[in-house]
């Protein structure tokens, strides 16, 4: 007989309601005869442009204020193999003229992130000119606003080791927050949002959309670029709108959230957020839609294991999903089944899909992966019962999984394809520094923004307490600044990782980025998922409302 338990033991939540019309998704339709105008446009304009990289006549530096422009207004896409070889090209011949730029400490700093965010290992000692050995930076600077922004963003590139960066950090930080005030409006609001997330760290879309703003109030700004990036981000925009369209019904007649999930978070265009951070580009669609069905089922599984089933039930359903077998179905609570079920289904697709693709490899890698989300979901959940409060390395070591970090790069490396290949998914199950990175900004990041909501009611013990109790921390403020630290020195790993050359592909390795530009993105000022609000303005820019033309 299945587990049952009063409804009175349960560990509720009380989560907010959807703040989404979800028939405003679910009603869209495309014409079709729109987006092949608008991509004929697009394409005479990508040549222009193509020709302006590939010109051997421009001044290097020039050239790579081009690529940086092509990066923020979010049309490098159409340029990755000229971008990349127009880089190679004056990396490789070190033709950039530091001595005809040592002055200007915004053409120095851009150059500097630009290589390193494409890979090149560019030396931080080129800031050297512009510090005073005993007083550090130059007060000269600080006239300097364009300049010391540059600064602020180059020095989140940094690696380990670079303390003229660390230190730029805080300067550039101390003096940005202080000239806020000084400057108008629309300058001040732009370097407030870049001090909450630098350009490095936040969501390529949403910086596209803040940055055509920006530049087309640039006096030195190029119209027709201009008119290309407005152009490009509403069709993406349009093609992302049927996306989700495409999940939404996939959630209504499936997922059914009303009727089977009650008690967990009704969240689908903020699932579908993950899914544009990952795979935004257009011809990735599918890759959009799955990594969306998974986050909504990540969701589910995790408020079913967090926010309502009881001990007994929850490891009922773990020795099901154990089973992978849909007479397991029988032994769940009837509650469980439909989950159960609907997980079950969403597999054997993506199984039947990889075998006919000669790519059963890579399925058992995603099905382990699952399995061992699963597992640490019910680990927590004894904790949780126990009232254990584990050490910080325990929780660390389980939070890693429970993230949500390690299945959907799982899921990342399949859904993209052949590129992903055995070795591929072999190195990403080796714990390689990346990867570790990776999980542990996931996982903390998360559980700094939403342990105070977690605490209202019986929930597992936090990162924070964790950290507090091993080191013997009374502050939760120390505790907060501790995590933060861990946090930093992980994107510091990340950078190194993504230099050339790189473990694997940079194709496998981008979309692993945007996750981590999407964390940022959800939990820069709260939980953006489970509050919703927070996160509404920057889901409303990207998929409802278009950029004026």
């Amino acid at each position: 007989m299945a587990p049952s338990s009063q409804p009175s033991s349960r560990p509720l939540a009380n989560f907010s309601p959807s703040i989404w019309n979800q028939h405003d998704f679910t009603s869209f339709s495309l014409d079709d005869s729109v987006i092949d105008s608008c991509a004929k446009e697009i394409e005479a304009l990508k040549v222009e442009f193509k020709d302006m990289l590939t010109s051997s006549s421009d001044h290097s530096v020039q050239k790579i204020v081009l690529i940086d422009s092509l990066c923020r207004l979010g049309l490098s896409y159409h340029f990755d193999h000229e971008i990349q070889l127009q880089l190679k090209q004056i990396f490789e011949a070190e033709i950039i003229s530091f001595d005809e730029n040592r002055n200007d400490l915004h053409a120095t700093t851009l150059m500097f992130r630009v290589f390193r965010q494409h890979g090149y290992k560019m030396s931080s000692d080129v800031f050297k000119r512009f510090r005073n050995d005993e007083a550090g930076f130059n007060e000269s600077l600080t006239g300097d606003v364009k300049g010391l922004l540059s600064l602020y963003e180059a020095s989140h590139v940094s690696i380990h080791g670079e303390d003229i960066l660390d230190e730029a950090l805080e300067f550039t930080m101390t003096h940005l927050k202080s000239l806020v005030t000084q400057l108008s409006p629309h300058l001040a609001r732009h370097i407030s949002e870049t001090l909450l997330v630098p350009f490095h760290k936040g969501l390529p879309r949403i910086e596209a959309r803040k940055y055509i703003s920006l530049y087309e109030r640039d006096d030195s700004r190029n119209d027709s670029i201009l008119k290309f990036a407005k152009m490009d981000f509403n069709r993406v925009q349009l093609l992302h709108k049927l996306d989700l369209c495409h999940l939404s019904r996939w959630y209504k007649d499936t997922v059914d959230i009303e009727s089977n999930f009650r008690y967990a978070r009704d969240r689908l265009p903020e699932s579908f957020l993950v899914g544009i951070g990952t795979f935004f580009e257009p011809q990735y669609a599918r890759p959009r839609i799955i990594m969306g069905k998974l986050v909504i089922l990540i969701t589910i599984l995790d408020d079913t294991f967090d926010a309502y089933g009881t001990l007994e039930e929850l490891e009922c359903f773990t020795n099901a999903m154990e089973r992978w077998d849909i007479d397991a179905m029988d032994e769940l609570p009837d509650y469980m089944r439909p989950l159960y079920e609907i997980l079950l289904s969403f597999f054997d697709e993506l199984e039947k899909e990889s075998k006919e693709e000669g790519r059963a490899y890579a399925f058992s890698y995603v099905k382990d992966g699952w399995k061992e989300y699963v597992r640490g979901n019910l680990v927590e959940a004894q904790w949780c019962n126990a009232g254990y409060v584990p050490t910080f390395d325990e929780y660390l070591k389980n939070g890693l999984i429970t993230s949500g970090c390690h299945i959907i790069p799982l899921m990342s490396f399949f859904v993209i394809g052949e590129t992903a290949t055995i070795q591929a998914f072999e190195w990403l199950e080796s714990s390689p520094k990346f990867m570790t990175a990776l999980q542990t900004i996931g996982c903390l990041v998360d559980d700094i923004k939403s342990q105070k909501f977690g605490q209202k009611r019986r929930h597992v013990a936090s990162a924070v307490q964790c950290y507090m109790k091993q080191y013997g921390i009374a502050e939760e403020e120390e505790a907060v600044a501790g995590l933060k630290k861990m946090i930093a020195n992980a994107w510091k790993d990340i950078n190194e990782e993504w230099m050339r050359p790189s473990a694997v592909s940079m194709e496998l390795l981008k979309p692993l980025v945007g996750l981590m530009r999407t964390v940022q993105e959800i939990y820069k000022l709260d939980d953006g998922f489970t509050d919703q609000l927070s996160l509404k303005d920057s889901i409303t820019s990207l998929v409802e409302t278009g950029v004026p033309m």
